[in-house]
């Protein structure tokens, strides 16, 4: 956190998403799968509402089911 904003990187937010599919997490976050993905390349700035969003659900995320 930098100057109290919510800073992610794009390989933190992919770690955030966990076992979910880009289109999951997407459709969670509110944003396009294609956007994610670009947020995941940094290849667009994270905004600070995506990024908090996400760090609330990479908490709940799905665990994986052994199986």
């Amino acid at each position: 956190m930098i100057h109290g904003l919510d800073i992610v990187t794009g390989k933190e937010l992919r770690g955030l998403r966990g076992t979910w599919t880009q289109v999951a997490f997407a459709a969670r976050l509110g944003v396009h799968a294609n956007t994610l993905a670009r947020y995941e390349r940094d290849e667009l700035p994270i905004p600070e509402p995506v990024a908090r969003l996400a760090k609330l659900l990479g908490k709940r995320r799905p665990s994986r089911q052994k199986g």
